[in-house]
């Protein structure tokens, strides 16, 4: 498929300057995605927003978020399965890419794949198309939780990490299925609890 390369996640002219093939980096960025309203409730991005992150350091963002769907719907979407190392069962970073890269341009030839950069509006349609396609059998822990939360006022949609609720620090911790997360968002001292969330405000002084 790749005659001549080998792609890896450290390439930063394909993943972006930040991108970590490391789940608990990539939960932080959709984190503060969720957040600062670049990410809607569904899960989908507005394409609107290409231009937010059509640029090296912020295009990893959604990199991160194509990783973090990955890992926790690997086994069981048929489009992430196909991300998979048939060998060691992990993320394969030339299956990452070229999945992407087939499910969103039908100009290119499967069987010889070129090593481009794919622009911020190309990976919006594959995280959208996605989402639209298996939204039904889909797990996205996130949205499970944060997002019944802001549905439920008790985080607020749109405020900025680091000024109204000062530092936010996210905490994860995998229970026994693998499949679902522990969120701790630290910042004060009034604590909501719901499922596995726990999340606590603390203002700036």
């Amino acid at each position: 498929m790749f005659k001549k390369h080998k792609i890896a996640f450290s390439e930063k002219n394909i993943f972006g300057k930040k991108f970590k093939a490391d789940i608990e980096t990539c939960f932080c960025v959709i984190s503060k995605l969720l957040f600062n309203e670049k990410i809607n409730l569904d899960g989908t991005i507005d394409i609107s927003f290409n231009s937010y992150f059509n640029n090296n350091k912020k295009i990893s963002e959604l990199w991160s978020y194509i990783y973090y769907l990955c890992f926790y719907n690997r086994s069981f979407v048929p489009v992430f399965k196909r991300m998979m190392n048939k060998y060691n069962k992990k993320i394969s970073a030339e299956n990452f890419y070229s999945t992407v890269i087939i499910f969103t341009r039908d100009d290119i030839d499967p069987e010889n794949i070129p090593i481009i950069t794919l622009d911020a509006r190309t990976l919006i349609i594959f995280i959208n198309k996605v989402i639209e396609q298996y939204n039904k059998i889909m797990i996205n822990p996130i949205f499970d939780y944060l997002g019944v939360l802001m549905k439920k006022n008790s985080i607020l949609k749109g405020t900025p990490i680091g000024s109204a609720f000062g530092s936010i620090k996210i905490e994860t911790g995998n229970n026994s299925n693998n499949y679902k997360k522990s969120i701790k968002i630290v910042t004060n001292p009034s604590n909501i609890k719901n499922a596995n969330v726990k999340i606590s405000f603390q203002q700036n002084n």
